[in-house]
């Protein structure tokens, strides 16, 4: 039998596997939170109500439940474990800067999207992860956005998807870990920049070998990007400030500055602190791109016959129908 064709079946099934895999732990969490929402409504209906409550139920489902089980049916597969190395403090702070400059960027191109689409659509798009977290207290934030979540995400997404596909090369395990990763938020505002973090997080994770730096890099963009972001702006009427802005008249503008004094102040240097990360971040993605070393498989798939492999298997189509449909289905809401 071709050695080549021999590389892509087996390439083929290792895809489909996972991104089955993938599939399963998505209905699971699917169908436990609807069975938990179902059992607490029915005892106490007022939870419905409780943002808090429906964000430890979701976390609960997703990190507790489905991630655990994606685990233990995917862990026998076939797995290498990449170099060790270390990393500077130095180093670490660049590329947190650098992961926080592609994902603000990457956000612009997909609220950029969403805008367009909003205005096909006629009516807006609802961004549900802003709503989220403006409507859940500092702690919860915390516990699940900063702690739980990156650290099981980094343990799925990374550690056990790039392991298993490493054999067949850099390139690919970043870009399948990084798709899954996208696809798996099931919303647009998401995927964009979520895919963008997942090619960074993957990388440093192939060239570290240490789960807990990339760990480390998620929590901290969640924590600026999620928790400080939020806490400020629950700090001033953001309602009032966007229709005093709409609105044009320098007199009102003035008038709610002076009214909310201390905490545009803090938002403005805030604004600022980020803006200069950005740009760090971007000089150094753009001064460091080209040093990227990126390593061959044992298993070598040819660029030509990289699309098929990749996408047409069985596991595969079905994982991203599945969640194509669930992010037109938000989209359309």
């Amino acid at each position: 039998m071709n050695e080549t064709f021999e590389n892509e079946f087996y390439s083929r099934r290792l895809i489909s596997r996972l991104a089955l895999g993938m599939l399963a732990g998505a209905l699971i969490i699917q169908a436990a939170a609807a069975i938990i929402s179902v059992i607490i409504y029915r005892f106490d209906y007022s939870v419905a109500l409780d943002k808090d409550a429906n964000v430890i139920i979701s976390a609960v489902c997703v990190y507790l439940v489905g991630m655990p089980i994606i685990y233990l049916a995917l862990r026998n597969m076939r797995h290498v474990h990449p170099h060790k190395n270390r990393i500077s403090a130095g180093q670490f702070f660049k590329l947190f800067a650098a992961s926080y400059a592609l994902a603000y960027v990457s956000n612009l191109f997909g609220t950029a999207v969403i805008s367009l689409l909003s205005a096909i659509k006629g009516s807006p798009i609802e961004n549900r992860v802003f709503d989220t977290v403006m409507d859940t207290n500092i702690v919860t934030e915390i516990i699940f956005m900063v702690i739980l979540a990156p650290m099981m995400e980094e343990l799925i997404f990374r550690k056990l998807i790039i392991d298993r596909t490493l054999i067949m090369g850099d390139r690919t395990a970043i870009f399948i870990s990084a798709l899954i990763f996208g696809l798996f938020h099931g919303n647009f505002s998401q995927f964009v920049y979520a895919f963008s973090l997942g090619l960074i997080f993957g990388y440093v994770y192939i060239r570290t070998g240490n789960i807990l730096i990339t760990m480390g890099l998620h929590g901290l963009m969640n924590f600026f990007g999620s928790v400080v972001a939020s806490t400020l702006l629950k700090n001033i009427d953001i309602d009032r400030l966007l229709d005093v802005y709409s609105g044009g008249d320098v007199e009102q503008i003035l008038t709610f500055f002076g009214e909310n004094s201390l905490g545009m102040i803090i938002l403005s240097i805030y604004g600022m602190i980020i803006f200069a990360m950005i740009i760090l971040g971007i000089i150094f993605l753009f001064s460091n791109i080209r040093r990227l070393t990126l390593y061959e498989g044992e298993i070598m798939i040819p660029r030509e016959r990289f699309t098929k492999t990749v996408f047409l298997n069985l596991g595969m189509v079905l994982f991203i129908l599945y969640f194509f449909v669930v992010i037109i289905l938000q989209i359309l809401e």
